[in-house]
């Protein structure tokens, strides 16, 4: 019975499940061979994985009273970060919450915030310093968007944001970095006896946003500083190293888009593109200021709901 329905849902599997299913066990069985198994949390996601949406591994009978129909629903695996499905569910779920009871009707700008190299290794697998850089960039945006208002004539503004970190970017590198969902504009209140009102403000310019790209800079490399993370010897990385040396190494391996382990373990992944790729402007409302970027290109109308 379990073999049957394997089969059955087998031509619903996504490329993503067949290379997993492929290559998981060599994969696994190599980094025990070197004496540096993966770590239990990631065993576990990707066995979840592997079994995610298969009905042999336990499902769910739904009826409909009104017609009598019924069907199979197979557990998911609710993992985090590795299967779309769950991923895309819980990614859906998070948007209705925001837009039903977060988000008011205004414009909104995105502004995706990444740090240089070097501060990605650090904050890769240094929890506590990554909220410190997080709070820091919140901290500093809120800061350049008030003052922005004041020019405009408003005192006493207020922002309105949320932030979602990522943890990869383009080729599922590995680069630490937080996008910023920001009201384009504050909300200030003309007396006390008035509600808060929106004031949306002008279009930011070039010179904005590389502006926000110093004063992030030096907000950000002066609290490290301070935390006392910059001149001195990567001790969290060197404990992450001794204590997850996969891990470490697959970080590493993945922020210089080398092959970790393997026959061509340390040399370049190879890519396959059918098409030249787009070139990505880096001008317009995008600036880089010592390795800290900004883009604020992306804005969502505020009926686009």
């Amino acid at each position: 019975m379990a073999i049957s329905i394997y089969k059955r849902r087998q031509p619903e599997l996504t490329g993503l499940w067949q290379t997993v299913h492929r290559h998981w066990s060599t994969f696994e069985a190599q980094a025990r061979a070197k004496g540096a198994p993966p770590p239990r949390f990631v065993e576990r996601a990707f066995h979840k994985y592997l079994r995610c949406g298969i009905l042999a591994h336990g499902f769910a009978r739904v009826r409909c009273t009104s017609c009598g129909d019924d069907r199979l629903v197979a557990f998911s695996c609710k993992v985090r970060g590795l299967c779309p499905s769950c991923d895309g569910r819980r990614m859906v779920d998070t948007a209705a919450h925001l837009i039903d009871h977060v988000y008011p009707t205004v414009p909104f700008r995105q502004y995706v915030v990444t740090v240089p190299h070097w501060l990605r290794f650090k904050i890769a697998w240094d929890r506590k310093l990554f909220s410190v850089v997080h709070r820091t960039m919140m901290q500093a945006l809120r800061a350049w968007m008030r003052a922005r208002a004041r020019r405009c004539g408003i005192r006493d503004a207020e922002v309105g944001a949320t932030a979602h970190t990522h943890r990869f970017g383009d080729g599922l590198r590995m680069n630490p970095h937080v996008h910023f969902l920001y009201a384009d504009g504050v909300w200030h209140q003309p007396d006390d006896a008035a509600p808060p009102q929106f004031a949306h403000l002008p279009k930011p310019t070039d010179a904005d946003i590389a502006d926000l790209a110093r004063m992030l800079h030096h907000k950000i490399i002066a609290k490290l500083m301070r935390q006392g993370a910059i001149g001195q010897d990567d001790a969290a990385g060197e404990l992450f190293a001794l204590e997850q040396p996969l891990l470490a190494k697959c970080t590493t391996a993945s922020m210089l888009d080398r092959v970790a382990i393997g026959e061509r373990a340390g040399q370049l992944v190879w890519r396959v593109r059918t098409e030249p790729p787009e070139q990505k402007s880096s001008s317009h409302l995008c600036a880089t200021f010592e390795g800290f970027c900004v883009h604020a290109r992306t804005t969502v109308p505020a009926l686009a709901r």
